[in-house]
């Protein structure tokens, strides 16, 4: 296993959360489409944003797995440095779920598709994962639209807890075709 920290795209730079992150991801937060998609990840004030990012960049630990710890990556534009989102894996069930949001301005620039390409690449290569699922609300067709664009196959369609509320979800699965599983 080589593992890495950070990752680098045509467009993009995938980098652990550091502590100077928590007010981009507050200000992130806050916006309609992340209070739309991702409510359970809506920040309340400066405190609760540095309590979240303390917690994931203690999380980051290349020693552990995504099946017991998050590893969540700063998303930058390469071109400016600046932080448009975050994209990560973490443990859902006895499975690796993806995870991920942009900034409003950086929506519709292939930089969702090309970071959660990267991350998955990274967590099938590094951890020798089977698979890793994407899970959407059943009307958020952006997202489902980003899966399938880095080859993810819709697997099931059903209601569970997702984002702190019961509501209908897509399932969906890439696995590793290097790995006999």
């Amino acid at each position: 296993m080589n593992p890495t920290r950070r990752i680098t795209t045509r467009s993009l730079v995938l980098r652990p959360l550091v502590a100077g992150d928590a007010r981009r991801l507050l200000d992130m937060s806050r916006e309609a489409c992340a209070r739309r998609w991702l409510p359970s990840q809506v920040l309340a004030d400066d405190l609760h944003a540095a309590k979240v990012l303390d917690h994931l960049v203690e999380s980051f630990d290349l020693a552990a797995s995504p099946r017991t710890n998050a590893f969540v990556f700063g998303v930058e534009e390469q071109a400016t440095g600046r932080l448009v989102g975050h994209v990560g894996l973490s443990p859902l069930v006895d499975a690796v779920e993806v995870g991920f949001g942009l900034e409003t301005t950086a929506q519709g620039k292939g930089y969702a598709r090309e970071g959660v390409a990267a991350a998955c690449a990274w967590g099938l290569k590094t951890f020798s994962l089977p698979a890793i699922l994407g899970v959407t609300d059943a009307e958020n067709i952006a997202s489902q639209r980003v899966l399938t664009g880095c080859g993810f196959c819709r697997t099931a369609e059903k209601t569970m807890v997702f984002q702190g509320a019961e509501r209908p979800v897509v399932l969906f699965e890439i696995r590793n075709r290097s790995v006999g599983a």
